[in-house]
């Protein structure tokens, strides 16, 4: 069975049962982009091709900053037909993607278009709140433990894509694990 990391972080995200049929699978990609892409979202999250998505940070270093736009530059824009702009705390128009690195609310996001129901601009749609420990964002820009924790984090605020698990599609895993274990050790902090 799986683990946890060894630092005891993992990214939250809830999928509404009343969702998950709305779950795709592979989305169509020719081979090979489907090979690197394999993913489930859920449908109706995805932002309109072509749109600009504005990404403001609420807070953060400037290295925790430099280090999100390049591992969201070097992966995700070649990929998507979404044009990007990266916002400071300064700027005062809308964002739909809010930026926070808060070490006491784990790593999460919300669900692609999900993000535009929170419309106080001032809270948050993606936290990477372990970008913060010592030698973490130095140790990315080797494609360290955060640089996946950012990649993980925009797949599911850019792609509205959902962990694999949460894949109704052909998937044994909630028939064999023990969700009362599950629940128990997944509760607590960071994540809750």
């Amino acid at each position: 069975m799986a683990q946890a990391p060894p630092s005891g972080h993992f990214c939250k995200d809830i999928v509404p049962s009343s969702e998950l049929p709305l779950v795709q699978a592979d989305g169509g990609f020719e081979e090979p982009v489907r090979q690197v892409l394999q993913a489930a979202w859920l449908k109706g999250k995805e932002w309109k091709q072509g749109q600009t998505i504005v990404i403001k940070f609420l807070e953060g270093t400037e290295d925790q900053k430099k280090l999100v736009r390049r591992v969201v530059d070097e992966n995700f824009a070649p990929l998507i037909n979404l044009k990007l702009e990266w916002q400071d705390e300064e700027y005062t128009g809308d964002a739909q993607i809010r930026v926070t690195f808060d070490p006491s609310n784990g790593a999460w996001s919300y669900l692609g278009t999900d993000a535009l129901d929170v419309t106080d601009q001032a809270e948050a749609t993606l936290n990477l709140g372990w970008l913060d420990l010592p030698g973490e964002v130095e140790e990315s820009k080797n494609r360290g433990c955060c640089y996946g924790v950012v990649l993980h984090e925009f797949g599911h605020g850019l792609g509205g894509w959902i962990h694999e698990h949460q894949n109704p599609i052909d998937n044994p895993l909630p028939e064999i694990w023990n969700m009362d274990v599950i629940i128990k050790d997944l509760s607590g902090g960071p994540n809750f």
